[in-house]
């Protein structure tokens, strides 16, 4: 489970004496943070623990150090070889969090090489996948940041690349294999990821259109507590991971024939197939830039459904340019998962409507659902029982036979303002939610707004970086809230 951080490790201290010699010292990055969280509650609020890679803990009072090491690509990293144009960067990033919860993480340690624009890299690394603003977003609705990174091994096109000489028409994309480890449910499990997007039009043009698709699987391992299979009455000890597995997760087309004794969702595709499509619209002139996008959600594989055409995220983010003081960025987004692919009011009517829904983040094999060390992957909107006060009194009261895991609250919709602002040397970020819970369609069906409200200050003194961070929940889907986080920050 833990090969691929050690490897990357290995990697890293095998290269020691070249990669930290004097002169690569100088391309070196490091920095120390130390930060406390405190709040009213004994959880930090909303926005202040969502889409942090997993650093910041729910629980509050906690002392927080964390330190990192950075080597981002240089031109002259091979000076000595022929491959002029063969780079390589490197991070280590450790969190410490100490009092309510006790924890070290290594949240970020890979090692990475590029030629020309191809990228390989090993290990754990903060990554967002889906259109969006990266900045001021509530989360892209698949990979969101919300969760630590998966150690992956990867090949990738990081950044467009035209194909054709008028460069009309650009191609990114990625390929990957991951290992999750292990949940409550399940052990070992692997996760399969590629994404392909395509720019239309040329670098001169003030109009671009993006298009793409993203694609994880979570698949093999084994059950937590063996069972016996329905239809086959076979005990189920290991899930499926030889060749002619993977090529099903890899191309998600349903097993036939025999291959139907092996273990599959309740969608007919083996593994937990789940993604979205992309679409967005880019404008650029002289004062703004300016990103109209949207991301449709499928699960089960359902891409082809035009149910839920109305579920996904819809964004706009309009970025000022040569602007000093005052607001730099806005971002509106609103999400709505509460389709799911059922054309009828709230029951499923029929066998077909229940193939066809999409039951977002929740699976029958993996029963913690779309989640990576305790925290939802995708958007954190989309919630588990243990993380809303809300729902466990719901769960010890009437449905206590499930996991306190399962994404109970999966029909949302969900208004984010994002602003960025600065004022002298000042900076600026606030975001504020307000979101309408309905539950999902298996349980007894909720209604709760919920408001969630973000004020980040960051005050550079000298060498220093100095930010208060506070964050505010109303009573609802959560406890009643204020949470502060204090962090000083400094590059050596």
């Amino acid at each position: 489970m833990k090969n691929i951080l050690l490897f990357a490790v290995f990697v890293i201290i095998f290269n020691a004496e070249y990669l930290f010699s004097q002169d690569t010292l100088k391309k070196v990055n490091a920095q120390v943070e130390a930060a406390t969280y405190i709040s009213t509650n004994n959880s930090m609020p909303f926005w202040l623990r969502s889409n942090q890679y997993g650093e910041i803990p729910i629980q509050s009072n906690v002392f927080s150090l964390r330190a990192q090491l950075e080597k981002e690509y240089h031109q002259n990293d091979f000076k000595n070889i022929k491959l002029s144009r063969l780079t390589y960067g490197y991070k280590i990033r450790g969190v410490i969090n100490a009092g309510n919860s006790n924890q070290f993480i290594l949240s970020e340690i890979y090692f990475k090489t590029k030629f020309k624009s191809a990228e390989f890299y090993i290990g754990r690394k903060r990554e967002v996948f889906g259109i969006t603003d990266t900045t001021l977003s509530a989360g892209t609705f698949i990979w969101s940041g919300n969760a630590l990174p998966i150690p992956k091994v990867q090949i990738s096109i990081p950044n467009y690349v035209p194909i054709f000489k008028n460069k009309l028409i650009s191609i990114k994309g990625s390929f990957s294999h991951g290992v999750m480890g292990s949940a409550d449910s399940t052990q070992n499990i692997l996760l399969h990821q590629k994404s392909l997007y395509v720019k239309i039009g040329k670098p001169s043009w003030n109009m671009n259109v993006h298009v793409g698709i993203n694609h994880q699987a979570q698949w093999g391992g084994k059950p937590t507590n063996p069972f016996i299979q329905k239809g086959t009455n076979q005990i189920i000890t290991d899930y499926p991971s030889n060749l002619k597995t993977y090529w099903y997760v890899l191309s998600g087309i349903s097993p036939i024939g025999s291959d139907k004794s092996f273990i599959v969702d309740d969608g007919g595709r083996l593994a937990n197939h789940i993604g979205t499509i992309d679409f967005a619209v880019e404008y650029n002139e002289q004062l703004a830039n300016i990103l109209f996008y949207k991301q449709y959600p499928y699960d089960k594989g359902n891409i082809s459904t035009l149910y839920k055409i109305s579920d996904g995220v819809y964004g706009v983010s309009i970025n000022r340019k040569q602007v000093i003081n005052g607001i730099i960025k806005v971002n509106f987004e609103y999400l709505n998962t509460t389709n799911q692919g059922i054309s009828s009011a709230y029951k499923l009517t029929t066998i077909v409507e229940h193939k066809r829904q999409n039951d977002y983040f929740n699976n029958v094999t993996y029963k913690d659902g779309w989640a990576y060390k305790g925290n939802i992957i995708g958007s954190p909107f989309l919630m588990p029982i243990k993380d809303s006060a809300y729902l466990l009194n719901l769960f010890n009261n009437n449905i206590s036979k499930i996991s306190p895991n399962y994404i109970l609250n999966n029909r949302v919709r969900a208004l984010t303002i994002g602003i960025e602002s600065k004022i002298k040397t000042i900076g600026l970020r606030t975001r504020i939610s307000l979101s309408d819970n309905l539950g999902n369609y298996t349980y007894t069906p909720i209604a709760v707004k919920q408001l969630s409200i973000q004020q980040q200050i960051v005050v550079p003194v000298k060498k220093y970086f100095v930010s208060t961070n506070i964050g505010y929940d109303n009573s609802g889907l959560l406890n009643s809230n204020l949470g502060f986080i204090l962090m000083v920050k400094r590059s050596l």
